[in-house]
């Protein structure tokens, strides 16, 4: 390690515990060397930095020291969002005008559970609400055939894989953005994304989730534990102009107060640099 043979300070950002990710998806030959490697990284490190709490506390409990370990969670990049469009603007660029926008970003997988929207689309057909999706992957082949089995094909668009430079133009488009489900360590990047877009936001009432927002404060949390709760969540969203409206100023007004932003995050480590030496 460049620590130990330079002497150059190690910072190690973690976004995830890799080896328990690999191992639970038979992606480890070397199990015992992997696990050694991991462990050795995270209490060798001059400073962890984990993008969670929850993860900050696997992390310690491997060893790390924990006054070495220091919670940044993910941002964005705020200059890019001042020039996004509006979402109305967005909306007839993509031919949604006049409709309410459910809109999730991602990489699409089963345990997500995208079908619980589509099934919502189906109980509210008269309603004019349209689910856009940014994004692709595995769950997508099922999630058409849901809505085309439950007749609101032409409520949800999926857009497939979308240049990151314009991801921005489509989820401006949402009125309710959307995480569905979530890993429990995670620092989800569509959150802030959401967040620097004052999106009503749907999400997961779990711990990870709970460090960035407040419920009834600037988003609303489901229960993850009760059927329904999910969809609940969101019709009470779609009912409610007010609600989506104050959820999502409040959303948007936390990236300054929390400094949720890849400048304010690097200054973060720059401190820690100083401090180090």
């Amino acid at each position: 390690m460049g620590k130990k043979i330079m002497s150059i300070p190690l910072f190690l950002e973690i976004n995830a515990p890799l080896y328990e990710e690999r191992a639970k998806y038979n992606g480890i030959i070397m199990n015992s060397v992997a696990k050694w490697t991991e462990t050795y990284c995270w209490s060798n490190a001059d400073f962890v930095l984990p993008v969670t709490a929850v993860l900050a506390n696997m992390v310690t409990d491997c060893g790390a020291d924990p006054e070495k370990v220091i919670v940044i969670p993910n941002g964005i990049n705020q200059e890019k969002f001042s020039h996004a469009p509006a979402r109305d603007v967005a909306k007839e660029r993509l031919g949604l005008e006049g409709k309410l926008v459910l809109g999730f970003t991602g990489f699409m997988r089963d345990w997500h559970g995208l079908e619980r929207v589509v099934e919502l689309l189906a109980r509210h057909s008269e309603k004019v609400i349209h689910f856009l999706v940014v994004g692709d992957g595995p769950a997508r082949k099922g999630l058409e055939k849901t809505a085309r089995s439950l007749g609101v094909e032409s409520s949800l668009t999926i857009t497939g894989l979308v240049d990151r430079d314009h991801i921005i133009d489509f989820i401006c488009a949402y009125d309710i953005a959307l995480q569905p489900d979530v890993v429990s360590y995670a620092s989800p990047l569509k959150i802030f994304e959401y967040l620097a877009l004052g999106h009503a936001i749907v999400a997961p009432d779990s711990e990870n989730i709970r460090e960035i927002l407040g419920d009834k404060v600037n988003a609303l949390l489901f229960n993850t534990e009760v059927n329904g709760s999910f969809n609940d969540s969101i019709e009470c969203l779609a009912d409610n102009d007010n609600l989506r409206l104050s959820l999502g100023t409040a959303a948007k007004d936390l990236i300054t107060e929390k400094g949720y932003t890849w400048i304010e995050n690097a200054k973060k480590v720059e401190r820690l640099m100083c401090s180090n030496k």
